[in-house]
């Protein structure tokens, strides 16, 4: 896979900027992803966060759009001042190779710090935050999406689980550029196995905010593969996504038994029935989830504070085993999920998928789950609401395409014609470009209905 980190010099006037950046990601032939840096299209100042700011699908989206796909490649758009019911985020767009958003994501963690002697920024008084942590799927793999200040939290990086790259437009100061830019980009490596990729503007030593620059590349191993100085230029490196399963099978720290968050398996044995198991003994986060070690396998803190009977009841679903209608009593959460595994009641599977939905628990797990029940009971009002707010809550890390289409769908039944072509897009993106059927008839509906989306 190759990526292009465009490191450009950022004037103060807009409409300029775009036209460099656009020039710039043309110039990357052969790039499977460009990346542009934090605030490439104005200074990164307060005064030019208000003055630029505007809505997601405004002039700097267009220009993504169609630059993306000229260059058939996917571009993470660095980050503009988004505009959106009198606030401004900090906003990073992700553009498939069709021009069609891939992800969206607002900068979680503000820049809100005063250095003694050094700098002084506080994005808060201007900027609102976001929320959570951004996936997108690729036909290269799975990636992340943060902003600067975003990689200083471990935590919330760890959260992008199993993910094969994290791409991270920022403008690191000449006061944390070189204690902290090449050690945050190496740490989140080692830490995650994954690539880290840093792109910031070039260095301009008469602007109010002086970019730090040295754009970066570094692999799952730590090792730096490109880094740039402080000038204007275009990083261009192969990363080998194979050295990511290399590094973790090698160093398997992702499934390693941690002593001092579970003391000992036959503590554990004994809170087995217990409610309170999981506030009773500390969680290990392997990739961003909860996990215990229970009987020498690992469990997330749900299942380990189950009662026993409801464990086994679980361990034959698990293993393809029959489930007799006995077992099903108390329409407990999970026993009405192994009902609808024996197509028994998908009502009472909705049920159960939406309480488990409103806890965001295991959503990925959820979601395919959801596809399979809402065809079964078809589409009334509610489930297509349900869809909606999946889509809007959790549409950068839906990877189906069946799912994805299937929302598509109900986006047009409801109306939601801009939506729905997103959601399209994006449902193709994640099919690597081999569309369904169905995805075809869904979109060529959008089409017909609304046309005006695609003059």
């Amino acid at each position: 896979m190759k990526v292009s980190l465009i490191q450009m010099q950022v004037t103060d006037r807009k409409a300029q900027n775009l036209a460099h950046a656009e020039e710039l990601i043309s110039s990357c032939r052969g790039a499977d992803i460009i990346m542009l840096p934090e605030m490439f299209c104005c200074p990164y100042s307060p005064p030019s966060f208000i003055k630029n700011a505007e809505p997601a699908e405004g002039e700097a989206f267009g220009m993504l759009s169609r630059a993306a796909r000229e260059a058939k490649a996917y571009v993470v758009g660095g980050s503009i001042p988004e505009k959106e019911d009198g606030r401004i985020y900090n906003t990073c767009f992700v553009l498939s190779p069709e021009g069609e958003l891939a992800a969206k994501h607002r900068k979680a963690h503000l820049f809100d710090i005063d250095v003694r002697g050094g700098q002084r920024f506080m994005e808060s008084e201007t900027l609102s935050a976001g929320e959570g942590p951004t996936v997108f799927s690729t036909p290269f793999g799975r990636f992340g999406v943060c902003i600067c200040f975003d990689i200083r939290f471990p935590g919330f990086i760890a959260e992008m689980r199993g993910i094969d790259a994290l791409f991270v437009p920022a403008a690191f100061n000449m006061t944390t550029g070189p204690l902290h830019w090449e050690l945050l980009f190496r740490a989140r490596a080692v830490d995650n196995q994954f690539f880290t990729f840093g792109c910031a503007p070039a260095r301009d030593e008469k602007s109010p905010y002086v970019s730090y620059a040295n754009s970066i590349a570094v692999s799952p191993w730590g090792k730096i593969l490109a880094r740039a100085d402080e000038k204007e230029r275009t990083l261009t490196v192969e990363a080998d996504l194979s050295e990511v399963r290399a590094a973790r099978e090698q160093i398997p720290v992702g499934h390693q038994y941690y002593a001092n968050s579970v003391k000992n398996d036959k503590a554990i044995e004994s809170a087995a029935g217990s409610k309170s198991a999981s506030a009773t003994y500390p969680s290990i986060y392997l990739y961003g989830e909860k996990y215990i070690r229970y009987k020498g396998t690992w469990v997330d803190e749900f299942y380990i504070a189950l009662p026993t009977s409801k464990q086994k009841l679980l361990n034959r679903v698990y293993y393809s085993q029959n489930i007799d209608s006995s077992y099903i009593t108390n329409n407990q959460a999970f026993e009405e999920a192994l009902f609808f595994k024996n197509n028994a009641s998908p009502n009472l599977a909705l049920r159960l998928l939406n309480n488990l939905y409103k806890k965001k628990y295991r959503i990925k797990a959820i979601l395919p789950i959801m596809t399979s029940c809402f065809r079964s009971i078809g589409m009334p009002e509610k489930t297509t609401a349900l869809y909606i707010d999946a889509f809007n809550k959790y549409g950068n890390a839906i990877v189906s395409p069946e799912l994805l289409t299937s929302i598509a769908a109900a986006l047009l039944d409801m109306k939601e014609y801009k939506r729905a072509k997103k959601c399209c897009g994006r449902a193709y993106a994640v099919s690597g470009g081999n569309p369904s059927g169905e995805l075809k008839n869904v979109y060529n509906r959008l089409r017909s209905e609304a046309g005006w989306l695609f003059q």
